[in-house]
């Protein structure tokens, strides 16, 4: 009897229209008190039209969360506005949160033909787009690895996977 085998594997970069952005900030019409620490406000205001908010406030506006920072170098006003900056950057489209997904298409001796149905790694959310290839380049090794495991617990022959070529996106 003829085993399952792997037709092809691809990697896949999809957009994350729903991005959780709550570890930079968030925008808001209220303005915050605990965000005033000596030293400068740690809130920014901001256009009205433009962005539908009068505030943001960065993630790092606790005051125990400006000692974690302060150790590490940065002064509250730094952070803060890279954080702004930051988001800004993200709305503008300056830069995106993508998902990374590995997928295989396995073809099933069906009869007196081969059936062809797709499997999926369970895929990473949240990377930054402008990471950098390394980190993207190690996330699709895990997601591969993650598909390896799960065509091995199908039963799929996984004898010719380092000869498959891997089509990956054109550009990260």
């Amino acid at each position: 009897m003829k085993k399952n085998r792997i037709d092809g594997i691809r990697i896949l970069h999809k957009i994350d229209e729903y991005p959780d952005l709550s570890w930079i900030g968030e925008y808001t019409d209220s303005k915050p008190d605990e965000c005033d620490l000596k030293g400068g406000s740690a809130f920014y205001r901001v256009n009205y039209e433009y962005r539908g908010y009068k505030y943001f406030i960065p993630c790092y506006s606790v005051q125990e969360r400006f000692k974690d920072l302060q150790a590490m170098g940065y002064s509250k006003g730094s952070y803060c506005r890279k954080d702004f900056e930051r988001m800004e950057g993200y709305c503008k489209g300056d830069w995106y949160m993508i998902g990374i997904i590995a997928k295989a298409s396995i073809c099933i001796p069906y009869e007196s033909y081969d059936k062809i149905e797709t499997i999926s790694s369970g895929g990473l959310f949240g990377i930054e787009s402008d990471s950098g290839d390394t980190y993207i380049q190690d996330i699709e090794k895990e997601q591969l690895s993650e598909l390896k495991d799960l065509c091995i617990r199908m039963n799929v022959s996984i004898r010719n996977w380092n000869s498959i070529e891997i089509k990956r996106p054109e550009s990260y």
